[in-house]
């Protein structure tokens, strides 16, 4: 032993408490430790972030609204439609039905003005999309019955029971008149019925 070098006793009765063992430096193992910690912590992170994202994307129940920062930039027009919308008066009954047994579903559209009296001649456009599953948007224009004024139909891909979101918006030769709605597809309006 070097005799300059002093002994783990001689260092501990001078109260040197941090003395360590030859060929070791302080705190080394502790160090390595923290690094370890902070690393397994990052880990832990970026993974629960990657699930996280994986669900969030290959959910299909969840969407985001198509081309909602245009709309959100033009929501002073929205504002003025809906305005006009309650000037009118208007009213769309909407609902699915199954025209024939063995037919695919039909979207049918009953338009009203303010004293219930049908309106008949308008270009009415639907996008419909199941509550549950609103990534999954169809839009169709609908056609006029001509033995039922007021009332316009098209058929329509239900893949599933439940209650659909239906967007409508229907043009005159004067107005254009816009509303949302929900309505239910059931079997027998020719929904398909989906297995959990």
């Amino acid at each position: 032993m070097n005799p300059s070098q002093p002994s783990l006793a001689h260092a501990a009765l001078n109260g040197h408490a941090s003395a360590v063992l030859p060929g070791r430096s302080p705190g080394s193992s502790r160090g390595r430790m923290w690094v370890v910690g902070i690393f397994a912590l990052l880990g832990i992170n970026f993974t629960v972030v990657g699930v996280t994202v994986y669900f969030a994307l290959s959910d299909p129940s969840a969407a985001v609204e198509p081309d909602y920062y245009r709309k959100g930039l033009a929501w002073d027009e929205t504002a003025r439609q809906n305005e006009h919308n309650r000037a009118l008066g208007w009213s769309a009954d909407v609902r699915f039905e199954q025209a024939a047994a063995g037919q695919p579903a039909q979207l049918r559209v009953r338009l009203a003005n303010k004293l219930n009296e049908p309106i008949s001649g308008a270009k009415i456009e639907c996008t419909y999309f199941a509550n549950t599953n609103s990534g999954k948007r169809s839009t169709v224009t609908l056609s006029a019955f001509p033995s039922e004024p007021g009332v316009y139909a098209a058929p329509v891909d239900l893949d599933r029971e439940g209650m659909w979101h239906v967007r409508l918006r229907a043009q005159t030769a004067v107005d254009v008149f816009t509303t949302d709605a929900e309505a239910r597809a059931t079997a027998q309006a020719g929904a398909k019925v989906v297995q959990p």
